[in-house]
């Protein structure tokens, strides 16, 4: 079950970067992201109220490390990532 929400939360944050890709620059695009989960989290039936500090902090922990591992954003050409 923790592969599917990996892969749900992924899923959810590509789709974010989908809408925005074309829009603005890539700093900007990160932070439109980021704000985009953010909402979602906050909407979400299955959020429990944690200070926003920590929720900004996770986010951009999940953000980052998957744009790092090439996972939202498109691969750089001839770039080998590990895939762990």
């Amino acid at each position: 079950m923790g592969v599917n929400k990996s892969k749900s939360v992924l899923a959810s944050i590509h789709r974010l970067y989908l809408d925005y890709k074309n829009k603005s620059d890539a700093d900007t695009i990160l932070s439109l992201v980021t704000e985009g989960i953010k909402e979602k989290v906050l909407n979400s039936n299955n959020f429990e109220h944690i200070p926003i500090e920590e929720l900004d902090l996770c986010i951009d922990i999940l953000v980052v490390d998957a744009f790092i591992r090439c996972k939202i954003f498109e691969d750089p050409e001839d770039y080998s990532y590990a895939t762990s």
